[in-house]
């Protein structure tokens, strides 16, 4: 006889099959996500070599090349003459997923019942996956910034006050940052001058939401799930902006009293490879400082100027000049900003290949823009993810995206079952995972640029 738990475990065997649904679930709708080709992952460190160095025993008389090439060990800049390579040493992060099955609910819910029961377990399971998806697109199009003023890494949004809000209601520097939150998210939070301490404790500084309002910017936060509309103590006291982070995904390595959330890796993202500075410091082994390629290509501040096309343009241009025509190239920028290239286009009398008018019907507006440059035809692809004064150049040959057994995520089932007992209760868990990182090969092959505000 089938007992409900095993019904329901082939239940979800059948809806959610590796690696298919699950992936498609967590990826559509996501720009980066669907743009990254999904790679297995090598063990705990992966390997990505690169050109640290060209050779350098060259010169026009042979007594000169050799002489070259006779200076210092080999593993530095022309020494020995060698062409040295690097190597990034890419690691693994971490992050995980969970429903809760009640033991009663698996009783109720066999083949007679699926209409009632394992209906809603689907959509909550779906839920759960796409937001698995939601979570790594906006860690993957974030910031990275470490500094006071700027959204730092794997923050959901800023406040712009010092301290909070009463009444429990934070309002965000940039509205649009409220689409990161969802109805019933725990959060902690930092004093962005102090970007590696989290606010208070358990009891101070966790923060429910309760409400989200993404036409004005506005979060409304209690501190217990489902209480009344009050801020966190530790956040409302706070002498600078806040900034909040999804409560178990704090990166920081300071000092906090709200549970383990000190010390976690997750995922880098494209502003990670590609910064902000030339001299960003050291990533996975490799001190970047020492050549501004190693961090992509950026357009200067002097370069910076006009409408969006020329930005775009003189981007390529400086990704050309430094990696040659090793295209084709995407553009990512915020869904704004295209709307607003969309505007300038049409003001310069640049219209659609085609343009459709039957009886009372016409089209408007643009399904694609695509720009040419010497690296072949790039598009520009709009993402609600990407900050609004960023422009991102990317060539896709140099991104790895990569998961342990190719799967992004997976269901944990290495007992060969979807359902996990839990161990101190009678429910059931249907718990996903994916140990996952994003790597560069080639950072020079892309770059950024930085677009007026909208």
């Amino acid at each position: 006889m089938v007992t409900p738990g095993q019904y329901t475990d082939n239940f979800l065997h059948t809806v959610y099959p590796d690696p298919g649904t699950i992936g498609d679930l967590a990826t559509r709708d996501h720009v980066g996500m669907m743009l990254l080709t999904h790679d297995k992952a090598l063990g705990k460190i992966t390997s990505y070599p690169f050109k640290l160095q060209g050779g350098q025993g060259h010169a026009a008389r042979r007594v000169d090349s050799q002489f070259i090439t006779t200076q210092g060990s080999g593993n530095q800049a022309g020494g020995g003459g060698r062409a040295v390579v690097g190597e990034w040493l890419v690691t693994n992060g971490d992050y995980t997923g969970t429903v809760t099955i009640r033991d009663k609910d698996a009783e109720e819910g066999d083949a007679s019942n699926e209409a009632s029961y394992l209906r809603n377990v689907v959509m909550e399971t779906d839920m759960l996956i796409e937001e698995f998806g939601e979570i790594f697109e906006t860690y993957l199009m974030g910031d990275s910034s470490t500094t006071a003023s700027t959204r730092l890494s794997k923050s959901l949004g800023r406040a712009l006050q010092a301290g909070v809000a009463a009444g429990g209601v934070m309002t965000l520097d940039t509205p649009e940052e409220a689409h990161n939150f969802q109805i019933g998210m725990a959060c902690v939070a930092v004093d962005e001058t102090l970007p590696n301490d989290l606010l208070g404790n358990s009891t101070t500084g966790v923060g429910w939401v309760m409400a989200v309002d993404t036409e004005l910017g506005t979060v409304t936060f209690s501190l217990t799930q489902g209480g009344a509309a009050t801020m966190p103590t530790a956040w409302d006291g706070a002498a600078n902006a806040v900034q909040v982070f999804r409560y178990g995904d704090f990166q920081g390595t300071g000092t906090n009293a709200t549970g383990s959330q000190i010390g976690v890796y997750i995922v880098d993202g494209f502003q990670d490879w590609i910064t902000s500075t030339s001299t960003p410091g050291t990533k996975f082994n490799v001190n970047r400082n020492v050549d501004s390629r190693l961090t992509g290509v950026r357009l200067s501040t002097l370069k910076s100027v006009g409408s969006i096309e020329n930005r775009i343009l003189q981007l390529g241009t400086e990704i050309q000049i430094t990696s040659g025509n090793k295209g084709p190239l995407k553009c990512v920028i915020n869904s704004r900003q295209w709307t607003k290239l969309v505007g300038e286009l049409k003001s310069r009398g640049v219209t659609p290949h085609q343009s459709t008018v039957k009886g009372a019907t016409t089209t408007f507006g643009y399904s694609a823009i695509y720009v040419d440059l010497p690296q072949g035809r790039c598009e520009v692809i709009p993402s609600p993810h990407l900050r609004a004064t960023v422009c991102l150049m990317l060539n896709l040959k140099s991104w790895h995206f990569c998961a342990t057994k190719g799967m992004f995520p997976r269901v944990m089932n290495g007992d060969g079952l979807r359902l996990l007992r839990k161990a101190a209760s009678d429910d059931y868990e249907f718990r996903t995972t994916c140990y996952a990182h994003l790597a560069c090969q080639y950072p020079s092959w892309n770059g950024r640029a930085t677009l007026a505000a909208v």
